[in-house]
């Protein structure tokens, strides 16, 4: 079945597989939403928080990808979006959170490593296709 777009019409069956990296032609039949951003318009966007010096509770090493520590007095969780369209074989993050985690967990991944770069805070790799939440147990 064919779907209507702005761009015309699509087949669902011609849409790229979301494991494979691919040509960014072929992004187009992946999605509409912007994927490449210079990275000195991410610098701008980006400068008036650096200039604070305002603590940011997740860091993530990879560029556009989003990543949102959200917090409970249980654990907290960190839902990732990865904007980039193309499968990541890794990314790296680093939280701070207010108590000791125990244990991190990936909805598609399972358990993963981490290690404690201070009482508070963890750093861990994972690989990321699309989308991924990520659990932080205290």
């Amino acid at each position: 079945k064919k779907l209507e777009t702005e761009v015309g019409k699509i087949d669902p069956t011609d849409i790229p597989d979301a494991t494979k990296v691919v040509a960014p032609e072929a992004l187009l039949r992946r999605t509409q939403a912007p994927w490449d951003y210079p990275a000195a318009v991410r610098d701008l966007i980006a400068a008036p928080v650096r200039a604070s010096d305002a603590h940011l509770p997740i860091k993530c090493d990879t560029p556009l990808v989003d990543a949102v520590l959200m917090e409970s007095n249980k654990g907290a969780v960190i839902p990732l979006s990865n904007y980039t369209m193309q499968p990541l074989s890794k990314i790296t993050l680093t939280a701070t959170t207010p108590k000791k985690v125990k244990k991190i967990e990936s909805i598609h991944h399972g358990d993963i490593p981490f290690t404690r770069k201070g009482p508070n805070e963890v750093k861990f790799s994972l690989p990321l296709q699309e989308t991924d939440f990520v659990l932080l147990r205290y």
